[in-house]
């Protein structure tokens, strides 16, 4: 159903993206990186709209207005755009799904992309005696929930299957593996970003959940860039071929990249359920502008 075309990089404060978008959607950014993606996706669409997903009341504000989820997903079209630019930078993994599945349900949307600019670094979490290092992305990591019409495992009878996309806040897996929070899961597999955007940072991550590691089986522990979300669609693709006794629930808890990679897989099959925990990020979370990235994408 997709056809990943050639990625585009652009270093620093320059870009130039070789097409133009009928739409863009994006949020309110809330650091150097993020400001300068909503400034690429704007300059690459004729229309921008921003959007924000609220789990509490299960509906969109988009612009100035509210929609609840399920109308939302009822949408002929897409405000008539044939191609639909995510500025991945600002928007959360909720929002990508939702306008994902609406896209794929329409005919008339031929064409996705995606904008991602990476940070150069990120603001470092205070260290303790009994804190392994790492960094400070969130003020608030809600309770595990799903999105309506993105989980059915309950309703599928079969073994379910996690695959979780781990980044540096362990907190996010251990909430997923603690079985009084959670489903018991009959296999659990994870999924490091390994290359990560920079040399080492692998290395907080891995620290960050062996304690998690001591105390739970894994699996399988996989490898997929952080900076893209081909491979890690792949892996997804493959292990749901893999097993057709299990139920293949994701968790997009790592790079947004990864984060894309769920949101086109779940989008495109409804078979596969997704756990989200709706952080709420930093203010200023992080410094810098790193490399961005132009993910292009068309639906066959």
């Amino acid at each position: 159903m997709y056809k990943f075309l050639i990625n585009e990089e652009f270093s620093g404060k320059e870009f130039d993206i070789n097409y133009r978008y009928d739409i863009s959607l994006t949020s309110c950014p809330i650091d150097e990186r993020s400001k300068f993606s909503k400034e690429i996706a704007k300059a690459s669409s004729i229309q921008q709209i921003e959007l924000y997903y609220e789990q509490e009341t299960l509906s969109l504000t988009i612009d100035d207005k509210t929609e609840s989820l399920f109308d939302f997903l009822q949408r002929k079209d897409i405000w008539g755009a044939r191609s639909v630019l995510f500025d991945a930078t600002n928007l959360s993994f909720p929002e990508l799904v939702i306008v994902l599945r609406l896209s794929l349900s329409l005919k008339s949307v031929g064409r996705i992309g995606f904008i991602y600019t990476e940070p150069a670094e990120y603001t470092s979490k205070v260290v303790t005696p009994l804190e392994i290092r790492g960094f400070d992305l969130s003020y608030k990591i809600n309770p595990l929930d799903f999105i309506p019409r993105f989980y059915n495992a309950l309703e599928s009878g079969l073994k379910n299957y996690l695959l979780a996309f781990v980044g540096f806040e362990q907190t996010r897996l251990a909430r997923l593996v603690d079985p009084d929070l959670t489903e018991t899961f009959t296999k659990l597999s994870v999924a490091f970003s390994v290359p990560p955007f920079q040399a080492g940072w692998e290395t907080h991550s891995l620290m960050a959940h062996s304690r998690i590691f001591e105390n739970n089986k894994i699996e399988d522990a996989f490898f997929t860039p952080g900076n893209q979300p081909y491979e890690s669609y792949l892996l997804i693709q493959r292990l749901k071929k893999a097993d057709d006794e299990a139920h293949l629930t994701l968790a997009p808890f790592g790079t947004k990249p990864t984060s894309v990679a769920v949101a086109l897989a779940a989008a495109e099959d409804e078979n596969i359920s997704v756990l989200f925990d709706f952080p709420a990020k930093k203010t200023d979370r992080s410094k810098g502008i790193g490399i961005t990235h132009h993910y292009p994408i068309l639906i066959e």
